[in-house]
């Protein structure tokens, strides 16, 4: 990470691994079509070696990064600000320097909700099952509490973890009921799907794979984007969801996290279309 060579702002995406990261390619595009130059590339440290790449953040040719798996949470010790979105969710996907503050934020909201919206998919007074409890699942049950849930069940290996996340969000959203989902996976309006199981490299798992029947009116949406039809995504076909991958999410949060970085775009919309269509051509 030694950029002293390099005159160029630079910036990346933390997490362990990142091999399976396509944010560079997003990246490449962003500073290409908005005429910034930015270089962008993967850094994979261990939670262990996250105290020591979170300090080389703070040179001068460092604009931000992106953070992933799995250090979303233990990132926020680092940093000597967040947002308020990320103090209420206790997660960040995006830091920001500026002067010597590393300030923290969090865009995934904003990718699922555009997601949402994108698939006309309303929460109010719906029930949702969300499988997982770290960053990205507390970036769902954040926008659906936001959104007025009726109630969401959370199904994760620890259930300590778990229950931390229903203990927190019961108390931020008072009008909708959090509960762990023990045993059989009940019947619900929208299902997420908020781990790395069925992404490249991670186990091809699918937590609905034991669901019969028909579920014609629910919306299956998982925040794996590679590949596009996942094991959960495959099953809640066969189950007759409505699905959504994980790609519009990451595009989306991308092009907030440009403009945490830089400044607001004009043309947002078109240029999710554009970078839309050059992922799915180049990863089918």
């Amino acid at each position: 990470m030694d950029k002293s060579s390099v005159s160029k702002k630079w910036a990346g995406v933390v997490g362990f691994p990142t091999r399976q990261s396509i944010s560079p390619l997003i990246f490449e595009y962003l500073s290409r079509k908005n005429k910034i130059p930015l270089t962008y590339e993967r850094m994979d440290f261990t939670p262990r070696k996250l105290r020591y790449a979170i300090a080389q953040m703070r040179e001068k040719s460092f604009v931000g990064c992106n953070v992933t798996i799995p250090h979303k949470q233990n990132v926020l010790k680092a940093l000597d600000r967040l947002s308020p979105e990320v103090c209420r969710i206790g997660a960040a996907n995006v830091i920001r320097r500026r002067g010597s503050e590393l300030k923290g934020f969090n865009t995934d909201v904003f990718g699922i909700e555009q997601t949402f919206a994108g698939h006309q998919i309303q929460s109010k007074g719906k029930t949702a099952i969300i499988f997982g409890a770290g960053g990205a699942a507390r970036a769902v049950a954040y926008y659906l509490g936001r959104s007025q849930i009726k109630e969401v069940g959370i199904v994760n290996r620890s259930r300590t973890r778990a229950r931390v996340l229903i203990k927190e969000f019961s108390r931020l959203f008072p009008k909708s009921r959090f509960y762990l989902s023990i045993g059989e996976i009940p019947r619900a309006d929208i299902y997420v799907q908020a781990t790395s199981l069925g992404g490249l490299g991670f186990s091809k798992e699918s937590p609905i794979s034991k669901l019969n029947g028909e579920l014609s009116g629910a919306f299956a949406f998982d925040v794996v984007y590679r590949p596009e039809w996942t094991p959960f995504l495959k099953d809640a076909r066969r189950l007759k969801m409505k699905t959504a991958g994980g790609l519009d999410m990451l595009i989306w949060q991308a092009l907030k996290t440009w403009e945490i970085w830089f400044d607001r775009l004009d043309n947002r919309e078109k240029q999710y279309f554009e970078l839309k269509r050059k992922l799915r051509r180049r990863f089918k």
